[in-house]
């Protein structure tokens, strides 16, 4: 399955990882006593290590910085020393050159290093850029020295890819016990300067043989790779037996001496970014970045609005049916390690602080009794919450620690009788006493009266 580029574009929520699951699978050739093929090429061992490269990967966004995803942060100081190099990006969109500045390192929370975009990007490790360009795009980056020196070359690509004459006698001629299957992509570089294709072969005794080829004059540089051939097998998992091709990208020196291939590779679970060093008659891959798909859908740093706009509609159930949040905020209060969530209304009238966690929220309380069917009188503290209303011949107070375990909720039901105290968990009450409310109501310290003191978020549904 290939995804190519227009594909990036056009789903950048699911921009996966590494990952030729039997890619150099069997390298060595079939048991036969002959090679099935008289290549001059070497077979490739990909080394996963991550190298200082000259190129990164990024991702461009609608509505915010473009973002490099790191999977190590073990010297951060040396990483962004190196990522302040670089200054402008390739849109793989357009071949465009834009303009990109280095802001600020960005660490994640929890997450394994898979590299997920857009929606999800605050998700993970990284670097975050400045630029003018603003869209759902991905990137290469390189560094204000390189980008004088060297252009993105002209490459036309064929529709219907086909071998020109010359290029069919040269396979035919150093793999002549193997039938073409297909030609994967065939491109042409400043007007025919140089040349780029990929093709699969039949199955040979178990065994597939795909090639990628960079063509410049009487030259032909060849990358083999070997994966099963049965028709039970893959080249990468859901693949069903079809070579996944990587994606040239070309940069050219601006006087046309010498052509740098860069590749990015993407399937349904891997995605891959690196570079193919021109050696003797080989393009030997070396990879940059390698990321295995992994996406969780309840974001660690931003809420899920419309899991927040279903727990809103049971805070405020009997009141208006339009009502929603507007706008939401995200603080550790009383510095915990478990953040609150504070949203509230466009009137600014309905407010609710959650428990959120790991990405999941937990309420904690509202200003709206469902029992009272009513306007509660609301106090936010920087360690939990009270809240008090009156009920038919009763007056409730209601006190809710913020904590990092089961939220539990402290009530003290007083009125025509001695008062009575109950302790909820989970929504269901509890005989309590009056030493353990007051304790707790004795912790409720620090009143916030100034909420627009708060970084509020807006909520666009």
């Amino acid at each position: 399955m290939r995804l190519n580029k227009n594909l990036y574009l056009a789903s950048l929520l699911l921009l996966c990882s590494c990952g030729n699951s039997n890619q150099n699978q069997g390298n060595e050739q079939p048991a036969t006593g002959e090679s099935i093929a008289d290549s001059t090429a070497e077979n490739i061992e990909v080394s996963e290590k991550v190298v200082q490269p000259k190129t990164a990967y990024i991702s461009f966004y609608k509505n915010a910085n473009p973002f490099h995803v790191i999977d190590s942060e073990e010297d951060i100081e040396a990483t962004i020393n190196h990522f302040k190099n670089f200054t402008h990006a390739l849109l793989l969109s357009s071949n465009k050159i834009v303009e990109v500045k280095y802001k600020e390192f960005q660490k994640g929370e929890n997450n394994a290093g898979a590299f997920v975009a857009d929606n999800y990007r605050d998700e993970w490790t990284g670097l975050v850029y400045e630029s003018k360009h603003k869209g759902e795009d991905a990137g290469l980056l390189f560094d204000t020295e390189y980008i004088n020196s060297h252009r993105p070359a002209k490459a036309v690509s064929q529709e219907s890819p086909k071998l020109s004459a010359k290029e069919s006698d040269f396979i035919k001629a150093h793999y002549p016990n193997l039938k073409i299957n297909r030609v994967c992509q065939s491109v042409s570089l400043e007007n025919g300067d140089a040349n780029l294709f990929s093709v699969q072969f039949e199955p040979s005794e178990e065994k597939t043989l795909a090639l990628n080829v960079f063509e410049k004059g009487d030259k032909f540089y060849i990358n083999e790779e070997w994966g099963n051939g049965d028709k039970y097998s893959t080249w990468n998992v859901d693949d069903e037996g079809v070579y996944h091709n990587p994606d040239f990208v070309v940069m050219v020196s601006n006087d046309l001496s010498q052509y740098d291939l860069f590749f990015t590779r993407g399937s349904i679970e891997s995605f891959a970014v690196g570079e193919y060093k021109i050696t003797q008659d080989s393009i030997i891959p070396t990879l940059y970045a390698c990321y295995y798909q992994t996406v969780d859908y309840q974001s660690k740093r931003v809420p899920d609005k419309w899991t927040l706009k279903y727990q809103w509609k049971k805070c405020f159930e009997d009141e208006d049916e339009n009502s929603v949040p507007k706008e939401y905020a995200i603080a550790d209060l009383n510095n915990d390690g478990i953040k609150e969530l504070i949203c509230r209304d466009k009137a600014k009238e309905r407010i609710a602080v959650f428990k959120f966690e790991n990405g999941s929220i937990e309420l904690y309380e509202s200003n709206y009794s469902s029992e009272a069917a009513a306007t509660v009188d609301f106090k936010l503290y920087t360690n939990g919450i009270a809240t008090e209303w009156a009920a038919t011949v009763n007056f409730i107070k209601t006190v809710t620690p913020f904590t990092n375990l089961t939220i539990q909720n402290y009530r003290r039901v007083s009125g025509v009788s001695d008062p009575h105290y109950q302790k909820i968990t989970y929504g269901e009450p509890k005989a309590s006493n009056e030493k353990e409310f007051s304790e707790q109501e004795a912790k409720l310290q620090k009143e916030i009266t100034n909420y627009d003191s708060f970084d509020w978020k807006k909520i666009q549904y």
